[in-house]
């Protein structure tokens, strides 16, 4: 199996993909979009007006993107 890199236009009609500014480029003001109850803790979604997203396991931050 294969994987090609992503390109900088979408396939559906060469649209540009818009690009996401320097996520450490100011304080992100985190906005929860969601949470729910799992064995290992609280799981949370936020997302910032900068487009950057976390999750975070039990209040400890687990992915950033």
């Amino acid at each position: 199996m294969t994987t090609a890199a992503c390109s900088p236009t979408d396939l559906h009609h060469d649209t540009p993909v818009p690009q996401l500014a320097d996520p450490d480029a100011h304080q992100h003001e985190w906005l929860t979009r969601s949470s729910h109850r799992t064995s290992e803790g609280t799981v949370t979604y936020e997302s910032c007006h900068c487009g950057a997203h976390r999750v975070l396991c039990a209040g400890v931050p687990v992915a950033r993107v």
